[in-house]
């Protein structure tokens, strides 16, 4: 955050109108900023890690380099030195600051952040069927970024591609990490023929473009993986995952890339899908040739022991319900979570009811598990492809910060939800805002969207969020 701000007001102070002088906000003292800050909704934490999602705390914004303390200011004023100027000027400096900075985060909120809904294209139409490929090689060396698969310079690497059938291109002239990843996928290859119908790796040369949803940074993941697999009835799950091999040199500098990859599995919107297509979008962690144990597990638990979303789905989820009982002890909440009705849940977790859990139910692949989590069971048809009815969905209790495009458990009264008997929703939370007359962000309405066009929105008064009538419970995390 590097730009001028020159401002004057012949109101200030005894009529500070005839010195120019330049500073560095941080020179006006950390309080001083800190209590400006507090002037402004925009600027509390969570709105500003929205904005910046790197930013650990509102002490490093006041006082970092990358923020607020090296921002230059030009002051027009009577005094010669910043010195000279008293703490309740220096206040009135910052909060002017601040005010013409307003405008522009909330620019760049707007403009830099990635869309959760991922749209359908033609295959033919992203990517090309040829690709002719100008590569300087190296007489000497062991670099294989240019070399062919079929005669890498480490033998190790070695794969005719021209005679596979799951590798959409003939051969691979790619980086040692991308020819690691190729030997990698075919070494498991009998386990994916064996689960899966179709399967096509497909290498990503500047094709395909994602955007991260914290910022909006591009990203050309290198391969794209396509599964198809036939559930219960006649109707198929495509399966469609980013996949990143990463060298040791660029596995700090790209973490987001790597962030952003896992978050895509939870928290991405697909709304096409036909009488006989569902369809997924995944990320996988990056593969790393020599610390590749996320990749695997991610591979190993979420796409090869992968079932497609079905009757069977529903009633083998309610067999692993079990009794506090038969719960081993010291595993509640670390591999375990209390299963609830939607009711029981915003009565617990949103009102501080008393309520007993149906039962515990062993979940995998949500992290660290606490006692704010919780299992419900979802009801209705309004959230597919997302969510179908029967899925055994996992909540965190709602604990402050943005819910703008999350999918939360929300209880509302005196609006009537026909999917969860009336007074309780899991849909998407849209929050629609302005700017006041003060210059000040407020909410206009809040929006409780389904994911399935046959179901209509719920539409609630911003005035009352957050109250008796409508409140969040709790964020959605993923599917059991």
């Amino acid at each position: 955050m590097r730009s001028d701000l020159i401002f004057g007001d012949t109101t200030l102070n005894k009529g500070l109108t005839s010195i120019i002088i330049d500073i560095k906000l941080g020179e006006l003292g950390k309080h001083v900023i800190r209590t400006a800050l507090n002037r402004f909704s925009t600027y509390n934490f969570n709105s500003l890690k929205e904005i910046y999602p790197q930013l650990e705390s509102v002490k490093e914004f006041i006082e970092s380099d990358n923020y607020l303390t090296k921002l230059s200011v030009k002051v027009i004023g009577n005094q010669s030195s910043l010195v000279r100027y008293s703490q309740e000027d220096k206040l009135y400096i910052a909060k002017s600051v601040l005010k013409d900075l307003e405008p522009i985060l909330r620019t760049r909120s707007k403009s830099y952040r990635g869309t959760k809904e991922f749209k359908p294209s033609m295959f033919n139409k992203v990517f090309r069927d040829k690709i002719v490929l100008n590569v300087s090689v190296p007489s000497s060396g062991t670099q294989e970024f240019g070399e062919s698969m079929k005669t890498p310079k480490n033998s190790a690497y070695a794969l005719d591609l021209s005679n596979v059938k799951w590798y959409a291109y003939n051969d691979n002239y790619g980086t040692s990490e991308e020819k690691a990843l190729v030997k990698y996928i075919e070494g498991k290859m009998d386990k994916f023929t064996e689960k899966y119908d179709e399967i096509y790796l497909v290498r990503n040369e500047k094709d395909l473009k994602i955007y991260d949803f914290a910022e909006g940074r591009p990203f050309e993941p290198d391969f794209v993986l396509f599964l198809r697999i036939k559930g219960a009835s006649d109707k198929y799950d495509n399966l469609q995952l980013f996949i990143e091999p990463k060298g040791d040199n660029l596995l700090v500098k790209d973490k987001w890339k790597n962030d952003f990859l896992k978050q895509i599995k939870s928290i991405d919107k697909v709304t096409w899908y036909t009488k006989t297509d569902d369809y997924m979008v995944w990320g996988i962690p990056f593969f790393n040739e020599s610390s590749n144990n996320e990749f695997m597990t991610a591979l190993d638990e979420d796409v090869l022991e992968y079932e497609p979303n079905s009757t069977e789905k529903v009633s083998i989820n309610e067999n692993k319900i079990i009794p506090l009982s038969e719960v081993l002890e010291g595993r509640c909440y670390v591999e375990y979570l209390p299963v609830y009705s939607i009711k029981a849940a915003c009565g617990y977790f949103g009102n501080g009811e008393i309520v007993e859990p149906v039962g515990w139910m062993r979940v995998e692949g949500f992290g660290r598990l606490n006692s704010d989590m919780f299992v419900v069971q979802a009801k209705g048809n309004s959230m597919e492809t997302k969510i179908h009815d029967g899925d055994y969905c996992v909540f965190a209790k709602y604990q402050g910060g943005t819910r703008n495009g999350e999918i939360v458990l929300c209880e509302h009264r005196n609006y009537y939800d026909e999917t969860n008997t009336g007074a309780y929703s899991i849909k998407q939370y849209i929050s629609e805002k302005r700017t006041d007359e003060d210059g000040l962000l407020c909410g206009t309405k809040v929006t409780l969207l389904p994911f399935n066009s046959d179901y209509n929105p719920i539409v609630i008064d911003a005035d009352i969020d957050d109250t008796n009538e409508f409140k969040v419970v709790a964020i959605y995390k993923g599917k059991v």
